[in-house]
């Protein structure tokens, strides 16, 4: 490979990840650098789930605890007033 070609596919596309790039990921800090994983579609899974599986499936798409999305939701609600209906619209749209 030409160096010219690896310096073209490093461009803006591949530095936000919007798409893979095939010479794979740039080394920003050294060897440890990799592109983030592709997501999957957001799905409420039918086991291990406490009500209606819409903080498990927010919580596995986004990749973090789903204690986390809970307490969110009830901060929210408390705060805000707006946990409830985004709960609720979590449960119409997301399959």
């Amino acid at each position: 490979m030409a160096a010219g070609s690896d310096q073209q596919c490093h461009s803006l596309r591949c530095l936000l990840r919007i798409r893979r790039c095939p010479f794979g990921p740039r080394s920003r800090t050294g060897s440890g650098y990799q592109a983030e994983p592709e997501r999957t579609a957001v799905r409420r899974p039918i086991h291990d789930r406490m009500l209606t599986g819409v903080a498990i499936g927010l919580a596995g798409y986004v990749g973090v605890d789903v204690m986390i999305v809970r307490v969110a939701f009830v901060v929210l609600t408390v705060v805000a007033g707006a946990g409830i209906p985004l709960y609720l619209a979590g449960l119409l749209l997301i399959p």
